[in-house]
């Protein structure tokens, strides 16, 4: 009972901003534990009579009959723990932060870890969905599209009504199992002073066959979220909030009027503990979704089968914020995007390929003209890595020229001072040199207002080819990032 003395003892500064501070009970790993979970760590204290089995968790060995522990901490070997607390009817399904416990030097062992994120269920019933809340949902699925909007001049009438326009649906598979993704819009009416009576959001529904695996309902949580970021072209924006869609039985009324025995609905929510830094703010696109049929379809695939480079994403409220890390980023998306765009490589002129014929028959020759056994390792170890650029590698600067080339009035479309290849191909080379600078650890490097425009250019030119990806033409590409821009 002393740990959960010193719950309750915190519990009396605890952060108000939490909503609870959930205690009980919980086995793990054959050890009874009195657990205190506060939203952001969770920590088990051994029960009266389990400290010794408690102990026997962290790595440590024994000498002279002597336990001494190595504090590395308990290694954590499941996914989340599963807990019932004794103030509080919900169940908890707790993700720790890091593989091991963090080890405490307190005069009663006891085993903590931060969250990463937790559930907080009404009661266990099948999961079988996600709903997901977000402002910047009803900005990249226009809200306004909801609402019927009059205005009578001559009788000085304002009028507003939904119109209830069919949801947005579409099909993808996560970890081999059926995921449907719903786009629509929820209606509020508020009677408050000062309040709009009628509002609307926009809201994402993911659906799935009945589950227990929370790892698998957690790692959907993260393509959503990946859905956003690449919607606003920023990472860390978080959805402001997640209900856990469970099946449960219906009513006799819901039963009659509908003729089915079950029904979903919110029973529970999901919450990331800690919060990106940086997850509020300025974001760079609203890119429109439901203007282009098939498009969500494919962008969630490929977030789920994870072909979709984000790495390059600025945090929201630093869209406009340029450094060598995140230049070294767009770069490297370049080159994954670019390589998916054209996986047996940019395509050449007949004589340029019998150019590198003759450059690889040439090093191939050079081995023999090694004057000693120790030049020889050298020579062939350096006819292996030419032989490979002559074979195999397109420099950067001769993709991103293959990209204009491939969709030139998109690209000049996207950015209009480029208007001919050669002016491309000049923008190509620069940044090429750019990119190999940082790359290397040259970072002496002067941000002039040209190498921002290179580097915005490149940064629309990685949208480009990521929306040519996911099936859309060029022109498709040219209207949504035009809206984005406008939204």
């Amino acid at each position: 009972m002393d740990g959960l003395r010193t719950w309750n003892n915190r519990a009396n500064t605890f952060d108000r901003r939490l909503r609870m501070l959930y205690l009980g009970d919980t086995n793990y790993k054959g050890t009874d534990f009195s657990f205190g979970f506060d939203g952001e760590r969770l920590e088990l204290v051994p029960r009266p009579g389990e400290w010794d089995k408690a102990q026997a968790l962290e790595p440590g060995f024994c000498q002279n009959g002597v336990r001494h522990f190595t504090g590395e901490g308990a290694p954590i070997e499941s996914d989340y723990f599963e807990l019932s607390p004794s103030n509080a009817p919900e169940k908890l399904v707790v993700f720790p932060e890091s593989d091991a416990f963090a080890p405490e030097p307190m005069l009663f062992r006891s085993l903590r870890v931060g969250a990463r994120a937790f559930f907080e269920l009404d009661r266990r019933l099948p999961v079988v969905g996600l709903r997901f809340h977000s402002p910047h949902l009803s900005k990249c699925y226009d809200d306004k599209a909801a609402l019927d909007m009059r205005c009578e001049r001559e009788v000085a009438r304002f009028s507003v009504s939904t119109k209830r326009p069919k949801p947005l649906s579409c099909d993808f598979t996560f970890e081999g199992r059926p995921v449907r993704a719903t786009l629509f819009y929820i209606e509020k009416m508020k009677h408050g002073s000062g309040e709009p009576p009628l509002t609307v959001e926009s809201a994402l529904d993911l659906s799935f066959g009945a589950e227990d695996d929370f790892s698998f309902v957690f790692d959907l949580a993260m393509v959503a979220r990946d859905f956003l970021a690449f919607c606003l072209q920023a990472s860390g924006a978080e959805f402001d909030a997640v209900e856990v869609l469970v099946e449960k039985p219906a009513n006799g009324w819901y039963r009659e009027h509908t003729g089915k025995d079950r029904v979903v609905s919110p029973g529970g929510s999901l919450t990331l503990s800690k919060r990106p830094v940086g997850c509020a703010g300025e974001v760079k696109y609203h890119i429109p979704l439901g203007i282009v049929d098939g498009f969500e379809g494919a962008l969630f695939q490929k977030i789920a089968d994870r072909e979709l480079s984000l790495r390059h994403l600025p945090s929201p409220g630093r869209v406009g914020v340029w450094d060598d890390a995140r230049i070294i980023l767009l770069a490297a998306s370049f080159d994954q995007e670019a390589t998916l765009l054209y996986p047996e490589g940019i395509p050449h002129k007949e004589s340029t390929m019998e150019a590198r014929s003759i450059v690889v028959g040439t090093l191939g020759k050079a081995e023999g003209e090694a004057r000693n056994k120790k030049i020889r390792k050298k020579v062939i170890k350096l006819v292996k890595r030419l032989t490979r650029v002559a074979e195999e590698g397109d420099p950067f600067s001769s993709r991103m020229v293959q990209v204009y080339k491939d969709h030139s009035s998109l690209i000049e479309g996207l950015c209009p001072c480029l208007d001919s290849k050669g002016s491309f191909t000049e923008l190509a080379e620069r940044i090429q040199a750019l990119r190999n600078s940082l790359a290397h650890g040259h970072l002496e490097v002067a941000y002039g207002d040209s190498i921002v425009d290179d580097v915005l250019a490149l940064e629309k030119v990685v949208l480009a080819i990521q929306m040519l990806r996911l099936g859309l033409k060029d022109e498709d590409v040219a209207r949504m990032v035009d809206i984005a821009r406008r939204r």
